[in-house]
C-alpha cells in the first residue's frame, strides 16, 4: 500500500494508503490487464478524430471548451493550466453542472470502448444501480427516510 492523492470537494488530500486495487479485485471489479501493442498512425488518427468530434459535437462553444478542459483534467490534472484541474472548477467557470460534465466524459469513455477512469468504473454503474433498487425494495433508501431537524440533532 502506498499513499496517493485523493479528492475532497475541490482540494487534493492524501489518502490513508488503503489498497483500493486489492478491494476492487476481490469484488471482481478490476479490469483485465491487456498486453501492450503498438498503434499505427491510422489508429491514432482515428482515436484523435473521435475525441475531437466528441469535444466539438455540442453547438455551445462553452460546452466544447469545458469538455476539452475536463478531459485534460482527468488525463493530466496536475498540469492543467488556469486551475482547471477538477470538474467542479471547470463546470463553474463554464456555467455548467459537474454532473453534466462527468456524464459527458462517461459517454466519451463508452464511445471509445476504453477506460478513462472518470466517474464510476465500468461495472460499478450496474452494481450501484442494483444496490439502489434493493434499498428501495427494503425501504432503507435515504430518500425514504425523513430528514432530521437541527433541534433533533442538538444543533439548534
Amino acid at each position: 500500500m502506498r499513499d496517493v492523492i485523493g479528492w475532497e470537494e475541490d482540494a487534493r488530500v492524501p489518502t490513508a494508503g488503503f489498497d483500493y486495487d486489492a478491494l476492487d479485485q476481490s469484488l471482481g471489479w478490476s479490469e483485465p490487464e491487456l498486453p501492450e501493442r503498438e498503434a499505427s498512425t491510422a489508429d491514432f488518427s482515428s482515436a484523435l478524430i473521435k475525441v475531437l468530434y466528441w469535444i466539438s459535437s455540442t453547438p455551445n462553444i462553452k460546452w466544447a471548451g469545458a469538455r476539452a478542459c475536463a478531459l485534460l483534467a482527468y488525463l493530466d490534472g496536475v498540469n492543467a493550466p488556469h486551475g482547471r484541474d477538477t470538474l467542479a472548477r471547470i463546470a463553474r467557470e463554464a456555467g455548467l453542472t459537474r454532473a453534466a460534465l462527468s456524464k459527458s466524459l462517461v459517454a466519451l469513455r463508452d464511445e471509445l470502448g476504453m477506460q478513462l477512469w472518470c466517474g464510476k468504473r465500468a461495472g460499478s454503474r450496474e452494481v450501484f444501480r442494483q444496490a439502489q433498487h434493493e434499498s428501495v425494495r427494503r425501504n432503507t433508501h435515504s430518500s425514504q427516510k425523513p430528514k432530521q431537524r437541527q433541534g433533533e440533532l442538538g444543533l439548534g
